[in-house]
């Protein structure tokens, strides 16, 4: 997992991040095996909050997947 800061005006910019990232994120996980998630962090009254929360779903999913479960968390 990585997280990554960003401010509001790089927020229509998180698609370029992903697409900079997704090489090594493919080949961490032809070698490891697990799936690498980004969690972008923004700072709202003056609070870390996660920008992107459907990665929070993605992260159980693939947890009960490397432990080979079918069931949603």
């Amino acid at each position: 997992m990585q997280i990554k800061p960003i401010t509001y005006e790089q927020t229509p910019e998180v698609y370029r991040w992903k697409e900079l990232l997704s090489n090594t994120h493919r080949k961490f996980e032809k070698e490891k095996g697990g799936k690498v998630f980004v969690v972008f962090s923004i700072k709202k009254d003056n609070k870390k909050l996660i920008y992107n929360l459907e990665v929070i779903e993605d992260i159980k999913q693939e947890i009960l997947r490397l432990r080979g479960h079918k069931s949603s968390v």
